[in-house]
C-alpha cells in the first residue's frame, strides 16, 4: 500500500506468477481486498483505476468487476483509489471482524 499525492496504490506482486497461469488468484485477491475495505468503512470505495499485467479472457467482465478504467498488460497488478478513504472511520467492531474472518472463504 503506497500513498502518493491524492491517490493510494494497492499493488500486488506474485512471487511465483507461473502458479497463477489463469490469473484467478490475482483477480480474487484484488476483489477481496477492495471489498474488505468497503465492508470495514461500511461504504463503497470508488476505484480510480485498475491495472493488471495481462489481458483477461473477458475484458468486459473484468471491467464490471471493478467498475473503473482498467489498464491491461501493465507493469503492475494494482488498484488505485483516493486517499480520503484512508481517513474514514472503521465502523466495524472487533466482534464484527472476528465473525467476518471466521465466515470468510
Amino acid at each position: 500500500l503506497e500513498v502518493q499525492g491524492d491517490h493510494v496504490y494497492l499493488t500486488t506482486q506474485m512471487r511465483q506468477p507461473e502458479l497463477d497461469a489463469e490469473h484467478f488468484y490475482i483477480e480474487y485477491w484484488h476483489v477481496i481486498w477492495h471489498r474488505f475495505g468497503c465492508w470495514y468503512i461500511d461504504q463503497p470505495i470508488k476505484l480510480v483505476s485498475a491495472y493488471i499485467n495481462y489481458t483477461p479472457i473477458d475484458p468486459i467482465e473484468f471491467s464490471l468487476l471493478f467498475r473503473c478504467p482498467t489498464n491491461f498488460k501493465s507493469r503492475f497488478n494494482r488498484l488505485v483509489f483516493h486517499r480520503d478513504y484512508l481517513d474514514m472511520p472503521l465502523v466495524k467492531t472487533p466482534t464484527d471482524l472476528s465473525n467476518f474472518l471466521s465466515n470468510a472463504p
